[in-house]
């Protein structure tokens, strides 16, 4: 994406977190975690403890989950170190 196109992807992508569809869901973390605007933290942390209480074992729930770790330790890996 060029740095013109971020702010729209940014908002694109924060309207698909809503979804209640994994598969969809995955693509727009993969996007926000490259687009790597610290915005979408607080957004990302609060969809990850969803997924995370969320029962389901399904391969597209399992996919979501690690696309979330991923997207979040690129745009906070200050958040993910060992102590």
């Amino acid at each position: 994406a060029t740095q013109s196109n971020a702010p729209a992807l940014f908002t694109q992508f924060m309207k698909v977190l809503d979804t209640e569809e994994p598969k969809i869901q995955t693509e727009a973390v993969k996007g926000l975690g490259n687009l790597g605007d610290r915005r979408a933290i607080q957004p990302l942390e609060k969809l990850n403890l969803k997924t995370w209480t969320n029962p389901s074992t399904s391969p597209d729930m399992t996919a979501l989950r690690k696309m979330l770790s991923w997207s979040l330790w690129q745009l906070n890996p200050s958040a993910h170190t060992a102590e």
